[in-house]
């Protein structure tokens, strides 16, 4: 038993990566029935096709695809033709597009599952219509990229069936009022370390059945309308740590309060005064986190501790 375990850990490791490697991309095998793919200081195009053309004489499936501390023009058409891979991760780079033409990672169509673009500068900004066909993707994170804002050009990806949308610590401060309207499979959306100070219910599906989970964190939002959460049936986590609110507003809470599992408000100066007694009337999530600011006497007091003789108007 140990010599056919042995024989197969030998044939699993020569078969499953290409012999000989082509820079810039190395292959790792996962296991016995899987491989990264690595690439990175990419700088030339042409090179850049070879090695992944080299890549695939691996017998082994790939899962993901990573292009670490590159500067690249763009991914070049045909690229990942013959490959099926489900993860691809654009890491600490310089890129101009996405592609160089208008439809970007063809090939990937039917496989790429999940595409995160981090840490990166698109000098051409990022071009959602680009992305259209990939009727696989579910996830998409974009960190650190310098995106400024979401106009109505991000429903260019309305048309997938993407579950889980990350948009996080850039720059946004504009988002149009229709942005995510379209989005209708869409269970998580994180904006979180942003500069955004104004949200819309018209932002999002009405009715949003979907939608799990909202992550608003450490932006600069002091109130949301108090129909924001109107017609969202299925959420149950809201995440507003961070922000800039002074109070918790019943009538924004009321069509969703008694399903949350989590409220996350740490990091706001709340002001916990006769505005706040609703809270008590009724049962706190499993997971709520939060204290108040003031007044000075109740400074750090969570607010699952509160009692209604604590909270007065002066």
């Amino acid at each position: 038993m140990v010599l056919f375990y042995i024989l197969l850990l030998t044939i699993g490791w020569t078969a499953g990566c290409p012999d000989e490697e082509v820079p810039p991309c190395k292959c790792t095998l996962i296991g016995f029935h899987s491989s990264t793919i690595d690439c990175t200081n990419v700088d030339n195009v042409d090179t850049f096709r070879t090695s992944i053309y080299n890549i695939r004489t691996s017998i082994t499936p790939i899962r993901a695809l990573h292009i670490l501390n590159s500067n690249i023009l763009y991914l070049p058409s045909g690229l990942f033709d013959g490959l099926a891979f489900e993860r691809l991760v654009i890491d600490n780079s310089t890129i101009m597009s996405l592609s160089d033409s208008d439809t970007a990672l063809v090939g990937l169509e039917k496989s790429l599952k999940t595409l995160i673009i981090q840490e990166c500068t698109v000098l051409n900004g990022l071009d959602w219509y680009q992305l259209r066909n990939l009727e696989a993707l579910r996830e998409l994170t974009t960190l650190k990229t310098g995106m400024m804002a979401i106009d109505d050009e991000v429903k260019g990806i309305a048309g997938l069936n993407l579950t889980k949308l990350m948009l996080t610590q850039d720059q946004i401060s504009y988002i149009s009022e229709n942005a995510f309207s379209t989005f209708h499979y869409l269970e998580t959306l994180s904006l979180k370390y942003n500069l955004i100070s104004n949200m819309t219910r018209s932002m999002f599906p009405n009715p949003a059945n979907k939608l799990v989970q909202i992550i608003l964190s450490h932006n600069k939002i002091s109130s949301l309308p108090s129909d924001f959460f109107t017609n969202m049936p299925s959420l149950i986590s809201v995440i507003l740590a961070g922000n800039e609110f002074l109070t918790l507003d019943q009538a924004l809470f009321a069509p969703i309060w008694k399903n949350l599992n989590k409220i996350d408000v740490v990091g706001n100066a709340l002001r916990c005064d006769c505005r706040m007694k609703w809270l008590l009337a009724q049962s706190f999530p499993r997971n709520t986190w939060g204290s108040c600011d003031e007044p000075k006497q109740l400074n750090g007091k969570d607010l699952v501790n509160l009692s209604e003789s604590e909270l007065w108007c002066y």
